[in-house]
């Protein structure tokens, strides 16, 4: 018997994260952190721009190139490090202009 489409992607949806991706997460608020803290309040603003790709994982900070690894977990990842600013009092707003591809990270 063939094994069902959705059965796998739940998987990949569900599995925990592995060392690498946790990884990858670790690296992203390392990086998120270092800009949140150097730009903060800079021009007067109480929020800072985090370029998306690094947000969703589809791009390393640290490595300055493009993350390889799959959509379903690309989502996990980027659920994971949203919950993890939420929990520490920040909200996220995805700009969805197409000349602003950011996260912008304010206080809530």
């Amino acid at each position: 018997m063939a094994i069902k489409y959705q059965v796998l992607k739940d998987k990949l949806k569900t599995d925990q994260l592995t060392p690498q991706e946790l990884e990858w997460i670790r690296n992203a608020e390392e990086f998120i952190d270092r800009e949140l803290i150097s730009k903060f309040g800079e021009n007067g603003y109480h929020q800072v721009s985090i370029d998306r790709t690094i947000v969703t994982f589809h791009y390393s900070p640290i490595d300055k190139k493009p993350l390889d690894t799959n959509s379903p977990r690309r989502s996990v990842m980027t659920k994971f490090l949203v919950k993890r600013y939420s929990d520490a009092g920040w909200d996220l707003n995805w700009e969805e202009e197409l000349e602003c591809n950011y996260v912008i990270f304010k206080g809530k």
